[in-house]
């Protein structure tokens, strides 16, 4: 038996998305009076915020698209779903800038029937009447989603997370922007001019929409609060709209102020469709670098790994310890991640300890734990930025791994170690396996193996936790 509830919120959201589509079919013209003749309407990214020539806000905004495309990743080969195409202008940017298939959505009659008809002569272009809540697409259907100044407008934004999520490939990235409410509560004016004018509620403000996104399995890789440029936005079309529709000026004007009081804002996101974590950061090729992969996976990478695989940190940690009696000892802790060792090594007591780490937002973390001393953000494949000989021991756990670390690093690492110093490192087996030249680049070292441990993470992968002592001269 239907549920009396869910009929009426569904009810309601049909009615709201009706009204607003009634809003765009007859206001469009309105629009391209004073916002832009080619029916585009977005916000624009500003060079320089102090410009007052009311010209800088078309540049602007062209300016923001393309940042957003350069960050997208969109080529020849990939498949565009342009969520509030509108007219589609966008859409047909993006196809003829890269060669990519668009196919665009709005939930505005009058405005598909003007893409269509702005692009009859792209073939690699499509646009169909949908709502953004329920897309008439099967599963993986794109390889990027794209959606500017739009899903604030879809009432149960959530629901079109889910789709959007559903609808992009394994791998595929969402390109978004959208608007935001900073504050708890809104003033009286903003309610005005903004959420009741615009028909839509308050919603997210930027840290629960970056949450939002990782909820619904998305990789953050990007994140900006872009709303000085939505205040200069509307600065400059109050004086475009001036003369072609004075209210709209009026009420432009006073956007401002509620923008001023926290009651809106404007937020961008780049994500990725990213199901299994570790495999893509394993995976070596891409687009993305290791640094932006940790970056992204940062804020939720601990609730993400398996319990199994922090027998890795502790493991380490434990051996380092058994041949480190002295627990004011310095110690370096590379590629430390969110501090899973550095905790382990305050539980063994150790109390002077250096993270490094490649990923800013994986150190972010990491401090919160309150066990380092300091921390450094260091790619291990370049010298270490401390004298040789500094520190009395160093761990290195899960770092000598698939798309990771190379041999090389280990060099740098030993370098760092005073002679007699400890050195604790884990390795994947499989890894070992592949990777001949990390057994030569050992041999060649001054580290005398004191104990190998073995360990298995991931329920079936086994892994060895080595410890080293450094000695004047290599041992064979």
């Amino acid at each position: 038996m239907p549920d009396p509830q869910q009929h009426q919120e569904a009810q309601a959201e049909a009615e709201i998305e009706a009204r607003t589509e009634a809003f765009y079919d007859h206001e469009d013209d309105v629009y391209r009076s004073f916002w832009d003749s080619s029916g585009s309407l977005h916000w624009g990214y500003f060079a320089d915020l102090s410009r007052t020539d009311p010209e800088a806000f078309l540049e602007a905004s062209q300016r923001w698209t393309d940042l957003l495309l350069d960050r997208s990743g969109i080529g020849p080969g990939s498949h565009v779903l342009d969520i509030g195409c509108g007219n589609g202008t966008t859409a047909a940017y993006l196809a003829r800038r890269t060669g990519c298939r668009v196919t665009g959505i709005d939930i505005s009659g009058v405005r598909v029937g003007h893409a269509r008809a702005r692009t009859h002569a792209l073939p690699n272009v499509d646009f169909r009447k949908a709502s953004a809540a329920l897309l008439p697409f099967a599963d993986g259907t794109f390889t990027h989603v794209w959606s500017q100044a739009t899903l604030y407008h879809v009432p149960d934004r959530e629901r079109a997370l889910d789709e959007i999520h559903r609808v992009l490939a394994e791998g595929g990235t969402l390109v978004l922007d959208d608007l935001v409410t900073p504050s708890p509560s809104v003033t009286d004016t903003g309610r005005r001019v903004v959420y009741d004018r615009l028909m839509f509620e308050p919603g997210p403000s930027h840290q629960e929409y970056e949450r939002a996104l990782r909820d619904k399995g998305f990789a953050v890789l990007d994140g900006a609060d872009l709303t000085p440029h939505l205040r200069k936005s509307y600065e400059l079309l109050a004086e475009r709209a001036r003369s072609a529709s004075p209210a709209h000026s009026a009420a432009y004007r006073q956007v401002t102020s509620a923008i001023d009081a926290q009651d809106v804002g404007w937020s961008a996101f780049v994500a990725g469709k990213v199901t299994d974590r570790l495999a893509w950061v394993y995976e070596a090729s891409g687009d993305l670098t290791l640094r932006e992969k940790y970056d992204a996976w940062s804020a939720t990478y601990e609730e993400d790994l398996p319990g199994s695989y922090r027998d890795c940190p502790r493991t380490a940690a434990s051996r380092l310890a058994d041949l480190l009696g002295d627990r004011n000892a310095r110690v370096l802790d590379v590629g430390a991640g969110t501090g899973l060792c550095g905790t382990a090594l305050a539980d063994h007591g150790f109390q002077d300890v250096t993270a490094v780490d490649l990923s800013d937002g994986m150190l972010r973390q990491a401090a919160r734990k309150q066990v380092y001393r300091e921390l450094v953000r260091h790619d291990i494949a370049r010298p270490f930025p401390w004298a040789k000989g500094t520190f009395d021991a160093a761990v290195a756990s899960g770092v000598f791994t698939f798309g990771h670390a190379r041999a090389p690093a280990l060099v740098n690492i030993a370098d760092q170690l005073r002679e007699g110093g400890i050195l604790t490192v884990t390795f994947r087996d499989d890894y070992l396996d592949s990777e001949p030249e990390i057994e030569r680049t050992i041999s060649g070292l001054p580290l005398r193996l004191r104990s190998r441990t073995p360990i298995t993470v991931f329920d079936d992968t086994p892994m060895s936790v080595l410890t080293f002592e450094k000695c004047a001269e290599a041992v064979a």
